[in-house]
């Protein structure tokens, strides 16, 4: 290709960080759903608009601003073109080579632009995705317990069901993170 297909596809591949984002506001979504017991209105009300706003505007907002500062180039490392080289002719590590324009090393910020629009967020979903599933499993655990000691012996029929889908959301839970 050449820098237009690379430019096009960089900002392809920052948008699919919406995908990314998704996920992890889907984490959220269980958290408030099951252990604060959020009414599916109340999601809708609260939380989903700033989800949306959130997964959408910043992959969407990022790949524009990226395209439109030169920022994609292919990477080294792989036939990928994402944030690279820039400003254009600095060298990815950010080191002054022999053959670089004066004031690269000062200037170089590929990585820093890498991290903000991407690196960040990648850090926020993985923490939330564990942290909110193991507030979900611990939360679930204490009910199962609860409602096993108080009702010890004189589980019948529906209500041996329910315990069953309880565990196994217990283990859902514990198996995601």
């Amino acid at each position: 290709g050449n820098e237009t297909t690379c430019t096009v596809a960089g900002a392809l591949f920052q948008f699919g960080l919406a995908q990314i984002l998704y996920f992890g506001f889907l984490s959220y979504y269980y958290l408030f759903s099951i252990r604060f017991a959020w009414s599916s209105r109340d999601v809708a009300k609260y939380l989903e608009p700033v989800m949306h706003l959130v997964a959408i505007g910043w992959p969407l907002s990022t790949a524009i601003a990226g395209a439109v500062m030169g920022v994609y180039d292919e990477l080294d490392l792989d036939t990928v073109c994402w944030i690279d080289n820039y400003p254009k002719g600095c060298s990815a590590d950010c080191t002054l080579g022999q053959n670089e324009p004066e004031g690269c090393y000062d200037d170089c910020t590929s990585d820093m632009i890498a991290w903000v629009a991407f690196g960040m967020w990648m850090l926020f979903v993985l923490i939330s995705v564990i942290v909110n599933n193991l507030i979900i499993y611990v939360y679930v655990l204490r009910t199962t317990r609860r409602v096993t000691t108080r009702r010890r012996g004189s589980f019948l029929g529906n209500a041996n069901a329910q315990l069953e889908k309880i565990q196994m959301v217990r283990t859902q839970a514990l198996l995601y993170v």
